[in-house]
């Protein structure tokens, strides 16, 4: 489809998954309060992601990667508490990491690869006690690796590569004993 996705007021609404479309513009302002999983990847969505989608408190998949999403990622989605899977990666999303993706406490896997963002990853990462898979590759975050991601018990996936990260590698990773792959080259 080479369309733009209406603005739906659906109500019952629970899953929307639109992804691998030739769906075009923006994502509008769903009024969706049931949604539960949203996935409109792989198409070829532009502007920002509205900070309204923070307002969808049962969503627990949010879907957005390979578009072409820019701007800053909204802090207002440190507020999906329900969130299990985070994928925005391969867009143009700029800025830092907001720390209130820290709140994110039932968050299984977050990814952000792709993007030029920028700044430090924020230590409140390190809350996200179920988190499994995290992965920031290919962005252009700097600074030093949180030795609070060292709280991380359930990670089994850390993929930091392709950064512009400085400093010693915290001592605190080796708490993570369920770690199956970590990746920290070209730094």
């Amino acid at each position: 489809f080479y369309v733009k996705i209406p603005n739906f007021s659906m109500p019952n609404l629970i899953d929307l998954f639109l992804g691998n479309n030739y769906l075009t513009d923006t994502i509008p302002n769903f009024n969706l309060p049931n949604l539960i999983g949203m996935d409109l990847a792989n198409n070829q969505l532009s502007g920002s992601i509205p900070s309204e989608l923070g307002n969808l408190s049962n969503l627990t998949t949010l879907g957005l990667s390979e578009n072409q999403l820019s701007g800053s990622i909204p802090a207002s989605l440190g507020n999906l508490n329900n969130l299990i899977e985070f994928y925005l990666a391969s867009n143009q999303l700029s800025g830092s990491i907001p720390v209130s993706l820290g709140n994110l406490s039932n968050l299984l896997e977050m990814n952000l690869y792709q993007n030029p963002l920028t700044g430090s990853i924020p230590a409140s990462l390190g809350n996200l006690g179920s988190l499994t898979h995290l992965t920031l590759a290919n962005t252009q975050l700097s600074g030093s690796i949180p030795a609070e991601l060292g709280n991380l018990s359930n990670l089994t996936t850390l993929i930091l590569t392709d950064n512009q990260l400085s400093g010693s590698i915290p001592g605190s990773l080796g708490n993570l004993t369920n770690l199956e792959q970590i990746s920290l080259q070209n730094n």
